[in-house]
Parts: structure tokens; C-alpha cells; sequence
């Protein structure tokens, strides 16, 4: 990808990053989460994404931001899970998996899927019986074969 297009990808996903921490705090809002709750993501949302904002229109590291986007939105969707803890939220992991396909980088895909498995075990043992209650030990298993399923189809990219 040229400097040029990465460019602009680095723009497109700080202002959907943006986007996505507003309905985040939405959410947050709407299933009556604690102003404490909402303050963590709030900040932790502006700092970050004010980050890779300043970082993308100043075209500073643009390399790397991509790997910033991908740590930003494991962290922003750690705390909206941790703090709604319900299987509709875990489905994050998916989303941010999603917008750093417009990468279109198999590395950052990667990482980004290796969060994702790193959140689904981790709900997995914090929330087991409010988050997974219908889903077995076994269904773990499931759950991060599809996920790795899906990480590796979308950093494919044949030549």
C-alpha cells in the first residue's frame, strides 16, 4: 500500500474509531452502566483515539498506526465487555476485526485476532456463568477456532 492510501486509511478509522466510541458510550448509557463506567471509557476513548487522530492528520508514523488502531480497539472493547459482560457485547471482538480489515494488512489482521482470542478467554473465565451461560467448557473451544477461523480468512491474500 502506498504512503499516500495509508494515509487515508489512517484518517477514515480514527474518525470511525470515533464513531465507535460514541455509540460505545451509548451503550454504556442505555444499559445503565455507572458514571464511573462511562468516565474510564470516556477518557480512556479520548486519549487514545485523540492519539492516533493528532498522530494521522500530522502524518506522523504512518506505518504504524495501524498496530495503534488495533491496540485501541482491543482496549475500548475490553471495557465496554467488561463492564456490560453479555454475549451481544463480545461480539466486538468481530467488529474490530472488521475495521482493521481496511487495512488490508495480514499482520495487523493477526494481531488483531490474536486480541480477540486473548478477550474471548479471558470473558470466558471472568464471566462464565453471565456472558457464556448457555455455552459448555467445550464451546471455548468453538469459540476460538471460529474466531482464528475468520482471522486467517481475512489476512489471506493471495498473490
Amino acid at each position: 500500500m502506498n504512503m499516500e492510501m495509508l494515509q487515508q486509511r489512517n484518517k477514515l478509522l480514527s474518525k470511525l474509531l470515533w464513531f465507535s466510541l460514541a455509540l460505545g458510550l451509548i451503550v454504556e448509557i442505555a444499559t445503565g452502566q455507572s458514571i464511573d463506567k462511562i468516565m474510564i471509557l470516556l477518557s480512556t476513548g479520548i486519549v487514545i483515539i485523540g492519539l492516533i487522530t493528532v498522530l494521522s492528520w500530522k502524518r506522523l508514523f504512518s506505518r504504524y498506526i495501524q498496530y495503534l488502531v488495533v491496540l485501541a480497539l482491543g482496549i475500548l472493547s475490553f471495557l465496554i465487555i467488561y463492564s456490560t459482560h453479555t454475549l451481544t457485547t463480545y461480539l466486538l471482538v468481530y467488529y474490530s476485526l472488521a475495521l482493521i480489515t481496511l487495512y488490508n494488512n495480514a499482520r495487523a489482521i493477526l494481531l488483531s485476532g490474536l486480541i480477540g482470542v486473548i478477550l474471548t478467554n479471558v470473558f470466558y473465565a471472568i464471566y462464565p456463568d453471565t456472558m457464556f451461560a448457555v455455552y459448555k467448557l467445550d464451546a471455548l473451544l468453538t469459540f476460538n477456532l471460529f474466531l482464528g477461523l475468520v482471522t486467517l480468512i481475512l489476512a489471506y491474500r493471495p498473490d
